[in-house]
């Protein structure tokens, strides 16, 4: 069996420097490319991190749940009002977190929480 020496992680949004950390904390150096020169400030309308993205965060000893608050039940309508998805928390499992374009805890866009939690995960590697 070979071992791995190296990665490449393409995509640098939460998820790619996410990896990185997972595999710089297994011992396996890595580099991270992402298309966009710039953070995702001012884009998006919503952040959210699903309860097996918060566990897979919490694994490498990340956390973002300052950067949203918990939702603890979801429900999808259209814009007449009719419910087209509603789904509650799964016991056993954190509430995920989500952070709305404008969120009363902090006036400013999405896209700069989307920014924080990336830019949390890669000062982790920096550590």
């Amino acid at each position: 069996m070979t071992s791995i020496k190296n990665a490449v992680i393409i995509g640098g949004g939460v998820a790619g420097p996410a990896t990185a950390l997972a595999l710089w904390k297994a011992g396996i150096p890595s580099a991270v490319y992402e298309e966009y020169g710039n953070t995702a400030d001012g884009v998006g309308g919503v952040l959210a991190v699903a309860p097996n993205g918060l566990n897979a965060l919490d694994i490498i000893g990340v956390d973002i749940g300052a950067l949203g608050q918990p939702i603890q039940r979801q429900v999808m309508t259209d814009g007449a009002g009719k419910r087209w998805f509603e789904f509650d928390g799964l016991p056993g499992l954190p509430a995920s977190r989500v952070r709305p374009a404008r969120s009363p805890d902090a006036l400013r866009p999405v896209g700069r929480a989307r920014s924080q939690a990336a830019m949390i995960l890669f000062n982790a590697i920096s550590c």
